[in-house]
């Protein structure tokens, strides 16, 4: 079986026992303007990205003794041509997830563009045995991770080796899910989950007799209680993750645009009227880059077309 099918397993079996609360409302959310929680993406004209943004481990069971925790995280979706790709990404949980925690706004995924279908997104407190897993195998599969960067189309191959990284590491260290959680959404109007701006998070408690309507958010990390006087939750363990919707990147210019669009710039300036001609084959090039790129939703596409010709225009005239 494998790591997705084993955490879905899980939280199919397990996951109703205990809690699992979605937090958009703005009186829920402390020490943020609130913009952007509860609002849905639409398909092909939103990004999202998701970030695991707080954690706490409890005294379920002897942490760093007997079992070393692992906090794996997976988004399965449609990109591109490709019907489905897996983005996951793993981290040792250090000593200090004991006490106060220790991963404020850690990014589990780039900014992706929703391209609508279904987006699932798998989260797992993982309790492994072995050292010597954790120290090298989580390590190098984090290093590889980070290399899972925009342009994405680029990066299957590199986020293919992590996904299956992550099987033979569970395989190998004798492991276990501990807590899991397992979501699918969807685009609005489509029935089910939409997909939208909100925390999410997963406790390791009884559902009956905790007050999950009480949990809210405070400057990024888990709170329970009142507004204004909500304390740390604590003596569980937890996961927060937050999914963020955006309407625009701001890094546009990713390396299959800006390396053609500098050519072209540098090809102006080096060898004037002469080389106009390349250079405008160089700036067709980057214009081809982002208005086919999987990168970008079509409104971003619509808008970086602009910005391209325009920069590369204020040089011709120089």
């Amino acid at each position: 079986m494998s790591l997705w099918e084993r955490v879905k397993g899980w939280f199919e079996q397990e996951g109703e026992h205990y809690v699992c609360e979605p937090i958009q409302e703005t009186d829920r959310i402390e020490g943020e303007d609130g913009a952007g929680y509860g609002h849905e993406a639409a398909a092909y004209s939103h990004y999202f990205r998701v970030w695991m943004e707080d954690m706490h481990l409890g005294k379920s069971r002897a942490w760093f003794t007997d079992c070393f925790p692992a906090v794996h995280s997976s988004v399965r979706l449609r990109f591109g041509d490709h019907p489905q790709v897996t983005f996951a990404h793993v981290a040792r949980a250090p000593e200090e997830a004991l006490t106060d925690g220790v991963f404020n706004r850690f990014p589990v995924t780039e900014l992706i563009p929703f391209n609508g279908g279904v987006v699932e997104l798998e989260g797992s407190l993982l309790a492994l045995k072995g050292t010597n897993h954790l120290d090298v195998g989580i390590g190098l599969l984090g290093e590889f991770a980070s290399l899972v960067t925009a342009p994405l189309g680029q990066a299957l191959t590199i986020a293919e080796k992590v996904a299956a990284g992550m099987e033979q590491l569970l395989a190998g260290s004798d492991g276990e899910v501990h807590l899991g959680l397992h979501q699918a959404f969807v685009s609005g109007g489509a029935g089910g989950n939409p997909l939208r701006g909100h925390y999410l998070a997963v406790v390791r408690t009884a559902a009956d007799g905790f007050d999950a309507g009480s949990l809210r958010v405070v400057n990024g990390k888990l709170h329970q209680g009142p507004a204004g006087r909500s304390a740390p939750l604590k003596g569980h363990d937890y996961l927060l993750y937050r999914i963020a919707i955006r309407t625009e990147r701001d890094d546009w210019r990713l390396s299959n645009i800006e390396e053609p669009l500098q050519k072209a710039i540098t090809t102006l300036l080096e060898e004037g009227a002469a080389g106009r001609e390349k250079a405008r084959g160089y700036r067709q090039a980057a214009l081809l880059a982002a208005v086919t790129s999987p990168d970008l939703t079509v409104p971003d596409r619509r808008r970086v077309a602009p910005a391209i010709k325009e920069e590369y225009a204020e040089m011709e005239a120089i």
